[in-house]
């Protein structure tokens, strides 16, 4: 009798130090997670090795936790990351297991702004801004694939035309694969005045696709869309510069070739144009257009809301700043200025 009361005690043991520590992983994510980054001491060379010193003294993170195929367990697929930074960008260096090694990435395509849960990859979100409704995802695959996008609406709806400048170099190894990423600070959006004590939100994820595993930081019910920026996890330690002008410029030249019917000869029509983009403020964007190509100008997504609640419009072009206004200069040329 008494040995059959050991054993079930020693399985009600068991099972209850099974939980605490499921709960104890639960309670390391989300909202008391915070992530510190390390300034770096000697230049970062981008090649996807991670053999830096500083590297190696980095304060590593790898809390992540499933969403699918089972939600809220710790990821078979081990997940690594630590932050540095230097006066101009932040750096990701992330390893990623996989017990079959190199031969168990499974990738789809090998396009930039890939479909980010259907193949292989690590991607992060920053709401450097904390406004929990938005945020900025970089992503990379192992083979270095890249992706950006703005995700906004609190993670309903996304902007995968959006692109910036950041570089990621990826190495596939006998523990799984490895990437290297660094992103300017001119790519993200933050507050005057902001400093190493203050956090931002952040949140990581990795897609196993060979088991279809998808873990993350924070942890995420699987109904929920991923970069929900509501509880995020926090990255703190960052010495974010002062906002400095940013200007972009991408010209584009077309060529155009009509045939009439009964006849051979070609016509052809060359069209160019430029368009530009001056962030002059943290809240406020100057965008140019000389000689628009509107057959490649972004239209408005169509929305079909059969819900009983109204659909708050909230993307990519509105959110920047409260005040919009736009003019017309000589038919072809356009000027908006989005801030206050």
């Amino acid at each position: 009798m008494s040995r059959r009361w050991t054993i079930v005690l020693g399985c009600l043991c068991s099972l209850i130090c099974f939980k605490f520590a499921v709960a104890q992983d639960r309670i390391l994510v989300g909202d008391s997670l915070v992530i510190s980054a390390s300034v770096i001491q000697t230049e970062i060379k981008l090649d996807g090795h991670l053999n830096e010193p500083d590297w190696q003294i980095a304060v590593p993170c790898k809390y992540f936790i499933t969403s699918e195929p089972k939600e809220g367990l710790p990821a078979q697929f081990g997940t690594t990351v630590r932050v540095l930074f230097d006066k101009n960008n932040l750096y990701l260096g992330v390893e990623c297991k996989d017990s079959l090694m190199h031969r168990g990435v499974r990738i789809t395509n090998l396009l930039r702004d890939f479909d980010v849960e259907g193949t292989e990859c690590f991607a992060v979100g920053f709401d450097t801004e904390n406004r929990q409704d938005v945020a900025t995802v970089f992503a990379v695959t192992p083979y270095g694939n890249l992706n950006d996008m703005e995700v906004f609406n609190y993670g309903f709806a996304r902007n995968a035309d959006w692109n910036t400048t950041f570089s990621a170099k990826t190495m596939r190894t006998d523990s799984g694969w490895i990437a290297e990423m660094q992103i300017p600070f001119k790519a993200l959006r933050f507050k005057t005045g902001i400093n190493e004590q203050s956090k931002s939100g952040i949140c990581m994820l990795r897609v196993a696709r060979r088991d279809n595993e998808v873990s993350s930081i924070p942890a995420y019910q699987r109904q929920l869309p991923k970069f929900r920026m509501v509880h995020p996890a926090y990255l703190t330690g960052v010495h974010y510069p002062n906002p400095s002008l940013n200007f972009q410029i991408r010209p584009y030249a077309l060529v155009e070739a009509n045939r009439e019917a009964l006849s051979s000869a070609y016509l052809y029509k060359i069209k160019a144009g430029i368009d530009a983009k001056l962030a002059y403020k943290p809240n406020a964007v100057i965008d140019l257009s000389l000689n628009t190509d509107f057959a490649q100008t972004e239209a408005d997504q169509e929305l079909l809301n059969i819900s009983r609640f109204s659909y708050r419009r909230n993307d990519s072009f509105f959110w920047r700043a409260p005040v919009l206004f736009t003019l017309e200069i000589n038919h072809h040329l356009f000027l908006s200025h989005h801030g206050p």
